[in-house]
């Protein structure tokens, strides 16, 4: 009985993170790429790698310039890669998220804070 009342809930995490991503002021409030992020590496987790290869593809459309291993743990993505196979998946990944590598992220930080 927990393991379906806890797989419900999650059905119903991923269903209101879906109606997220449809606001038009989704932005100020959270990152789309944060959402998607977690959406897949839901997806990953339960072994649904189809799943989280299509988000991966919708990732990459709604936001073509990230790099997803900012949004999506590289072993994660590697997942997805064995599981759905190299050749399809290859570009949707796209050339910069290459297993290991991950840019450097800067940000704005206050001066008070002393970064």
């Amino acid at each position: 009985k927990q393991w379906y009342q806890r797989r419900v809930r999650a059905e119903e995490a991923m269903r209101q993170c879906l109606l997220l991503l449809d606001e038009s002021e989704l932005e100020t409030g959270i990152r789309s790429g944060d959402i998607y992020g977690f959406m897949i590496e839901h997806y990953a987790s339960v072994s649904n790698f189809p799943k989280a290869y299509h988000l991966v593809q919708e990732l990459r459309q709604r936001l073509p310039a990230a790099s997803l291993s900012y949004y999506v743990n590289n072993s994660v993505l590697d997942q997805i890669r064995q599981q759905c196979g190299n050749e399809m998946v290859d570009s949707a990944f796209g050339t910069t998220d290459t297993p290991g590598t991950e840019e450097e992220i800067e940000e704005d930080l206050p001066e008070e804070l002393g970064y």
